[in-house]
């Protein structure tokens, strides 16, 4: 019995040490993104939960020890069986045959709803999808992989439980292959827990779309093996009625050896999948040139919330070094000419002389200067390292170019309706020419996540390829010319008695 723990402890001790190596391959891949990616905080919520079993089989192992003379012997030990180590086995040898695995232990409403909600995932940007309250009733799904597109539910459910529950609804198959006449269907109401969690998780699919489709559900059951008794085979097959798929541990393939190009495969870093060249937004030419971005900017009185806002958030953390440079770096950077007309429009009317500087950098007004130049030039205007591996200058291109246009379909078309230029120009462009957009825009991202959908069964090709940063920083800008108020009667002799001292110090103070 003893050595029954020590194999138990030696096989909880090899699967902590490979969910600690994917935790920090996690943390080198993750980008910052709206939402955050929710795997790092569940890893370590698993992580926890594995330790409390290998304290659990610890203390039973204790147990299994004769009691030394002249102490009372310990109570007895539930034995190997009373583990729940095969659960945490199984999760992770699903997580290493799994690919774009988005969170673990995610709860999902089972109750009928009137309309598909949107289920967690990926739709061009990551989401959680639709919350619904706490009145709804919800199922826990261990693992969300694909992207969102599948779920995966673990029962260590036995065949002698499964029995057990059987004989309480005083229902056998028995041997006869007449199913009709000795045994039961998906229409029978059984108080059977494994089928009611099958159709649990089929209703919770069915409520839920992930890139217009309904996620596919996994029922894995790993202390069960098929062909080897009439009843359980029989519950096995009702449940896939259901709707879900069962994977019985007969079913299960050894799962590979962990390794960095697995982990790649289960947890792919997001630039992995970038296009050679980007696709650049004006919300991103903006946070480039922006003084915010690049020098601790005082708040001064003239500020605005906004203004005031990325001051605290800038001094939290440095959006240019942090998101936006790994993001672009070694990358060709394009623009299309309608969002950068309107950046320089934006630029010239309210930009202060140094982000009107590095505008000139950024897209090169003077052909004259190498990319090193002008990356010498953008140095030269920064708090903050500009890493060599930032290619400049963006280069300017027709929305249209090498007629790109034709090649959206109707319904990205009808998507980028819901967007105003130079926006709908940005995302078509990077749509028709198969490029990544990188954006600031959340707003616009999530809209045309939204818009598509709305239809049936996109082919996941229909996507476009957009990446859309946490944050944003405007221009600082210069104040707007404001008449000055004028003193009524002798202030200048008396002090002021008129009021204007007071309203000029009274917003102040509403700045600070």
């Amino acid at each position: 019995m003893g050595s029954s723990f020590e194999d138990l402890l030696g096989r909880a001790n090899k699967l902590r040490q490979e969910l600690e190596l994917f935790t920090q391959h996690v943390r080198s891949t993750h980008r910052s993104t709206t939402p955050l990616s929710q795997v790092g905080a569940k890893l370590s919520s698993l992580k926890g939960d594995l330790e409390i079993e290998v304290d659990f089989l610890k203390r039973e192992q204790g147990k299994q020890r004769p009691a030394s003379s002249g102490h009372e012997a310990p109570p007895p030990s539930k034995g190997p069986s009373g583990s729940n180590l095969l659960f945490f086995e199984t999760l992770w040898d699903i997580a290493k045959r799994s690919t774009d695995i988005f969170d673990l232990r995610h709860r999902v409403c089972v109750e009928q709803v009137k309309k598909q909600i949107l289920a967690p995932g990926k739709r061009i940007v990551p989401t959680l999808g639709t919350q619904m309250g706490s009145k709804f009733r919800h199922a826990l799904v261990d693992l969300i992989t694909d992207g969102g597109s599948t779920w995966v539910k673990i029962s260590t459910i036995t065949n002698r439980r499964l029995l057990f529950d059987l004989a309480k609804e005083a229902v056998f198959c028995g041997d006869s292959e007449d199913e009709d006449a000795h045994g039961y269907s998906i229409d029978d109401n059984l108080d059977i827990p494994l089928l009611k969690l099958a159709k649990e998780l089929a209703q919770a699919a069915s409520n839920h779309r992930i890139r217009t489709k309904t996620p596919t559900v996994r029922l894995v059951l790993p202390r069960i093996r098929r062909n080897e008794n009439n009843e359980v085979d029989r519950i096995v097959d009702i449940c896939g009625g259901a709707g879900v798929v069962v994977l019985c541990s007969n079913d299960l393939a050894p799962p590979p050896d962990l390794s960095t190009k697995l982990m790649d495969i289960m947890y792919p870093d997001p630039q992995a999948s970038f296009s050679t060249t980007l696709n650049i937004d004006t919300s991103v030419i903006v946070a480039l040139t922006s003084d915010f971005s690049h020098f601790s900017v005082e708040k001064q009185d003239w500020f605005d919330r906004q203004r005031i806002a990325h001051c605290d958030q800038e001094t939290k953390e440095h959006f240019l070094t942090e998101q936006v440079y790994p993001l672009i770096g070694n990358h060709d950077l394009v623009c299309v000419r309608e969002a950068v007309d309107t950046y320089k429009h934006i630029v010239n009317t309210i930009g202060t002389q140094t982000e009107k500087a590095r505008a000139k950098l950024i897209l090169n007004d003077d052909a004259s200067k190498s990319p090193d130049q002008l990356a010498e030039g953008l140095r030269a205007l920064s708090e903050h390292q500009v890493p060599s591996s930032l290619r400049l200058p963006i280069i300017t291109v027709d929305s249209n170019k090498d007629g790109c246009q034709k090649d959206l379909d109707t319904v990205a078309k009808r998507v980028l309706e819901t967007q105003l230029n130079p926006g709908r120009s940005v995302f078509s462009f990077g749509w028709a020419a198969r490029l990544t957009t990188i954006t600031c825009n959340g707003v616009a991202t999530k809209q045309l996540a939204h818009g598509l959908e709305k239809f049936q069964n996109l082919d996941d090709t229909a996507w476009p390829s957009i990446w859309a940063c946490s944050s944003s920083r405007p221009l600082l800008g210069v104040p707007k010319a404001s008449k000055s108020k004028k003193h009524i009667g002798d202030c200048g002799t008396n002090g002021c008695t008129c009021g204007v001292e007071s309203s000029l110090q009274s917003r102040k103070e509403r700045t600070e």
